[in-house]
């Protein structure tokens, strides 16, 4: 169970740093590309119009990546609210198909299960900490 708990989390930080680079791309492209076409036609309210547009979507999309960020740290470090955290954004991520579907379904069928609710305890005691 633990491996299964560590891989949602890679793959939550994975998810949550994809809506990043896209993020990037997309100030590149709306910012960016709108600029240039503003200097060289010489129009230039409606061409930075958009470009603000386009940055605050891309504001709004890099909002959106940061809970699979923060449920990936949570989980990879067996915290009760990154477990919690991730329950939530995998439903969230269930109507992003193909691959907030996927990871939505497993991260589900994982962290509901009874045995992972006793990995994230906060009574849990460690090998170390155990009576001898």
């Amino acid at each position: 169970m633990e491996k299964h708990i560590k891989l949602i989390g890679v793959l939550n930080l994975v998810f949550g740093l994809m809506g990043l680079v896209a993020c990037v791309i997309c100030l590149v492209v709306f910012v960016g590309g709108f600029a240039i076409l503003g200097a060289i036609e010489g129009e230039s309210f409606p061409i930075w119009l958009a470009g603000g547009i386009g940055a605050v979507f891309t504001v709004i999309m890099a909002i959106a990546a940061l809970p699979n960020l923060l449920a990936g740290y949570g989980l990879l470090k067996r915290r009760q609210w990154g477990r919690a955290l991730a329950i939530i954004v995998a439903v969230i991520d269930l109507p992003a198909f193909p691959f907030g579907t996927a990871l939505g379904i497993y991260t589900l069928a994982i962290l509901l299960h009874g045995d992972s609710q006793v990995l994230f305890s906060d009574h849990q005691v460690s090998p170390k900490q155990a009576p001898a």
